[in-house]
């Protein structure tokens, strides 16, 4: 009777190693579907409204390009994306701007952040958002004015459009 358990034991180990392996093939299957459901996801993203936004500015430019190498980016246009906070920072030939433009802090990476002045007309209900929330994510096409800039005047530039 024993040896009889010890068959039966032994077929019921063999049994759910089958069964583990088989499901571990399985598994590999399942990563490769989502694996293609990301490709998938990631090909639609392309033909998202921002990217429309960037080939119609030509803005293909980054709020990082631009911040390395202001001087040569006057007058391009350039997209970024972060977290918009209101500011009251007009400063270097920006300082006259106050009646007509108000002024977005959008922070962009950890330590990286831009100063994008906003018209008032033009953009309102952008600002009556903003006002609302603390903090409002934004995607936005800028550029920096070669009659504005003052060298060392750092991250500062205009909107031109934008998402949030």
């Amino acid at each position: 009777m024993k040896r009889y358990f010890g068959c039966i034991g032994i077929v019921v180990l063999c049994l759910g190693l089958m069964v583990c392996l088989s499901g571990c093939k399985n598994a590999d299957v399942v990563n490769e579907d989502v694996y293609s459901t990301v490709q998938i996801t990631t090909t639609l993203h392309e033909d998202s409204p921002q990217e429309s936004i960037i080939k119609k500015y030509n803005a293909t430019l980054t709020a990082k390009d631009v911040q390395y190498d202001l001087e040569n980016s006057l007058d391009k246009y350039f997209n970024l994306t972060g977290d918009a906070v209101l500011s009251d920072y007009y400063n270097y030939g920006f300082d006259d701007l106050e009646k007509t433009h108000f002024v977005l802090r959008v922070d962009v990476g950890s330590i990286d952040y831009w100063y994008i002045y906003c018209n008032r007309e033009t953009f309102d209900e952008l600002f009556e958002d903003v006002k609302q929330d603390e903090v409002r994510e934004i995607f936005a096409i800028c550029h920096i004015p070669k009659s504005y800039y003052k060298k060392g005047q750092g991250t500062m530039a205009f909107l031109k459009s934008a998402a949030w």
